[in-house]
């Protein structure tokens, strides 16, 4: 067809008109194009807020989160951030970090609902509006660096914080914390800085660790709080700049009722703080229990470290102390009243590091304390006390008493005492009896007063300096003590009085004087010595019973001196050193003279001795009796003794001389003879064991003149037999006897005993046990001259010999017809042979005769 045609036949044909609708399968594939791209869309959207809710956003919108909050100077990461349908964006594990290379966690919040600015967010501008907290749980750890170790954990937190331009507002804060509920609201400006609480270089090393310390031990304090009622509140309301803290303000109260501690409760506590001017200033702390009120004010500037305030109480301290002190219970504390405190303190908080250009810093100390405290009745250790008074103080270690003053019902006690930094002063004097404070001392001196019992109060007087009252090397004092009647060891004394001096590690007391009802001693000086371990006497002099004297030098010695029974007391002077703790130094010595005399045992027999003088000498593990003099058995007699102390098993050594004394005397006391009379001298050197005169072991010689050997019980029976034998030979006066001998179990020998008469002479040899009252002994008569000469052939007729009781012995020939004394009786035979003992005795060698004018020339 032609091109023209063509034209023409489309010119022709009418337009399509544009209102009308598709075509019926084009109208149903965009209908279900649409209705796949809703599904698709609804699915995405649906899937993902399934997502971003139970999953989160991604990494980046955490980082955006963070990038926000770190405008405000805060290091906050969140592990992840989830849209809630009914929150909105909610970011969970919320951890607020220290600026600083470990990033510890200070806070960490359990979740928040974020409010955020979209368009803003894509700008890149500040898109957070508000964070909302809602039964959220913050967890604030005591140690960012143990983020599971002790933390305080905040519960049912609910808050409202706004972030309008350049700022922070907290509208309200409400939570609890270890049972005390608490709210916060305030605005605060931010720089955009990091605060100086959130960084470490802002603080040292030990103040950092001193916080931590502080917070443990509020974390633990509160643990042990329980609350009656409604938990206590703390309402805190700020304003500032974070990184500005001289521009922070802030009010803090507190107010709870029914706090129970243990056993002691509060009735009431109120405290309202403030912080301004970088100040923190405690303007009232009120605390009351059952008994009593507190109340406080002070201040704190955290730049400097330093802190100050007062205080006033009169709180149940009693019960406080049981509490919160458990080793005051040690002491008994306990009051009628409570004890009215008042002081002021200032402190240095640890590691606190103010401006060196700071002024008057220097000045702070670390702890300073002064005041006064004033009780009424109180007990300590069970003692009764009527009052309590003083003023003190405590600077770094360094502490003073002033006008201290305890009040018992047996006197007072008035005490200045100053501690300081190498330098200790007191001056103390005291009417209260000692017994009283005994409990309250150590050991060393609870000992020393357990021993003394004082009837009346004494009055001690002492000042003392020091570098240190624990230092007792450099210790040095001076005082005076006056006691009444008083007992020391259970020995009574009616007064005494010394002066008292503390130097060198030693306790001396000079000028003593001590009465007694017998008499006075006294002393230039007795010194303790703590240095040495060792007790001196200088010149002791007394005439009291030295058996009450030696309890109060040493009880343990008193078995030395307790044999000796004085008529009166003896004059004595005691001079020398007594070490103790195993030292070997020992030497005391005790000089005594006793003109009236003493009773003393020996061999279980009482003697009585007269002028009785000599010396004690106490060494290590010995004593010796030195030159013991005195008259006995109205004789001279002198006796030495060295005894061991303390040594069990060792023997003592003695030795006893006697001149001129009657034989008599001595024979009736140890023999039971009372008829025989003569002069005696004697020598015994022995050793023995205690009291028991079965271990004597020793001997000696003993010689009689003047006497009459036959009166002797022993011997009167010879008397008869050598009468009838040689008429008148048996009542020739046997006028003087001699031996030598030994003793040993008990049992008294001799070999050479003589007995020698104007006519005769009377040779002996045998033993006597004095303890079984038994005897053997053999003796041989001769006579003297020319009947001597005469019967010295027949001589063996006149040996006899005894072996029966000593008490009542009986004379038998060796052999011979001689008679004995009882064929003198009526209807006796006198010619009859006396049997030999079997079997006899050794004989005793016979000497030749001696003539009369030799015996007399000798």
């Amino acid at each position: 067809m032609p091109e023209s045609q063509d034209k023409s036949a489309a010119i022709l044909e009418p337009a399509p008109d544009p209102a009308a609708p598709p075509p019926r399968k084009s109208r149903r594939f965009w209908f279900r194009f649409t209705l796949t791209l809703f599904g698709l869309m609804t699915v995405a959207i649906i899937w993902s807020g399934w997502y971003v809710y139970s999953k989160g956003f991604t990494k980046r919108w955490r980082n955006f989160l963070s990038a926000e909050l770190r405008r405000y100077g805060l290091d906050v990461t969140v592990r992840r951030i989830t849209l809630d349908p009914f929150e909105g964006l909610v970011a969970h594990d919320v951890v607020l970090k220290r600026a600083d290379r470990d990033g510890g966690p200070v806070l960490t919040i359990s979740r928040t609902a974020l409010d955020i600015n979209l368009a803003q967010l894509f700008q890149r501008e500040t898109f957070l509006n508000s964070i909302d907290l809602r039964d959220a749980r913050a967890i604030i750890p005591v140690d960012a660096r143990e983020p599971n170790g002790p933390r305080f954990e905040v519960k049912n937190l609910r808050a409202k914080i706004l972030f309008p331009p350049g700022h922070i507002r907290l509208t309200l804060a409400e939570g609890d914390v270890e049972g005390i509920h608490f709210s916060a609201s305030g605005l605060v400006a931010s720089s955009g800085d990091t605060p100086p609480f959130l960084r470490d270089d802002a603080i040292t090393g030990e103040a950092l660790e001193s916080r931590r310390k502080l917070a443990r031990a509020l974390l633990d304090e509160l643990k042990k709080l329980k609350f009656g009622g409604e938990p206590p509140r703390v309402v805190v309301e700020f304003a500032g700049d974070l990184a500005k803290p001289d521009t922070l303000q802030a009010t803090a109260r507190l107010t709870a009722a029914g706090v129970q501690r243990g056993t002691y409760q509060l009735k009431s506590l109120q405290l309202l703080a403030r912080f301004e001017d970088g100040l923190i200033k405690l303007e009232n702390g009120e605390i009351s229990d059952a008994r009593g009120r507190l109340n406080a004010q002070g201040d704190f500037r955290p730049a400097t470290g330093a802190a100050s305030g007062r205080v006033r109480s009169d709180l149940d301290l009693t019960s406080a102390l049981a509490e919160f002190w458990p080793g005051a219970l040690n002491y008994g504390l306990s009051s009628r009243e409570p004890p009215k405190v008042e002081f002021s303190l200032r402190a240095r908080v640890p590691g606190a590091n103010p401006p060196p250009d700071l002024p008057g810093t220097d000045a702070i100390p670390d702890f300073e304390i002064v005041g006064r405290l004033e009780s009424g009745s109180l007990t300590a250790r069970g003692i009764a006390f009527e009052g309590l008074k003083t003023e003190f103080s405590w600077r770094d270690g360094h502490w003073y008493l002033r006008g201290g003053r305890l009040v018992h019902r047996s006197g007072e006690l008035v005490a200045d005492v100053m501690n300081a930094a190498g330098e200790f002063k007191a001056k103390v004097v005291s009417t209260i009896d000692p017994d009283v404070l005994a409990p309250l001392l150590m050991r060393p001196g609870r000992n020393l007063l357990n021993e003394m019992s004082f009837q009346d109060s004494p009055r001690i007087e002492l000042t003392a300096e020091g570098k240190s009252i624990t230092d007792f090397a450099s210790m040095q004092a001076r005082g005076r003590v006056e006691v009444s009647k008083t007992k020391f060891r259970g020995v009574p004394l009616l007064k005494a009085s010394c002066d008292v001096e503390i130097k060198n590690q030693a306790l001396s007391f000079r000028r003593i004087m001590v009465d007694r009802d017998e008499g006075r001693v006294t002393a230039d000086a007795i010194t303790y010595d703590f240095g040495h371990f060792e007790l001196r006497i200088d010149n002791g002099r007394s005439n009291c019973i030295p058996n009450d004297v030696m309890m109060w030098i040493d009880p343990n010695w008193m078995k030395f001196v307790r044999p000796y029974r004085w008529k009166r007391p003896p004059a004595v002077k005691v001079d020398g050193v007594v070490q103790f703790h195993g030292r070997m130094n020992t030497k005391l010595t005790i000089d005594f003279d006793a003109p009236a005399g003493m009773d003393y045992t020996f061999a279980k027999r009482a003697l009585v001795i007269t002028k009785f003088s000599g010396q004690l000498l106490f060494t290590e593990h010995r004593l010796q009796l030195n030159n013991l003099r005195g008259e006995l058995f109205d004789g001279r007699w002198r006796a030495s003794a060295d005894i061991p102390v303390n040594r069990p098993g060792v023997a003592y050594s003695a030795k006893v001389e006697t001149e001129e004394s009657d034989f008599q005397a001595f024979a009736k006391t140890y023999f039971g003879f009372g008829d025989t009379h003569g002069r005696m001298n004697a020598r015994y050197d022995f050793t023995g064991r205690g009291g028991d005169p079965s271990t004597l072991v020793g001997s000696g010689t003993a010689k009689v003149e003047k006497g009459n050997v036959f009166a002797i019980p022993v011997f009167g029976p010879l008397s008869s037999v050598l009468g009838k034998a040689a008429p008148g030979l048996g009542y020739d006066k046997a006028n003087q006897a001699s031996a030598d001998y030994t003793t040993k179990d008990g049992r008294v020998e001799t070999k050479n005993f003589l007995v020698k008469g104007a006519g005769f002479s009377m040779f002996g040899s045998g033993w006597v046990n004095y303890l079984n009252d038994k005897m053997d002994f053999r003796v041989r008569v001769n006579a003297q001259g020319l009947p001597g000469v005469v019967l010295y052939a027949v001589s063996k007729l006149f040996e006899f010999h005894t072996d029966g009781p000593f008490s009542d012995p009986v004379w038998k020939p060796m052999m011979g017809t001689v008679p004995g004394p009882d064929q003198s009786k009526p209807g006796a035979d006198a010619t009859k042979p006396v049997p030999p003992t079997t079997p006899p005795p050794r004989p005793v060698p016979t000497p030749p005769p001696t003539p009369a004018g030799a015996a007399k020339s000798r």
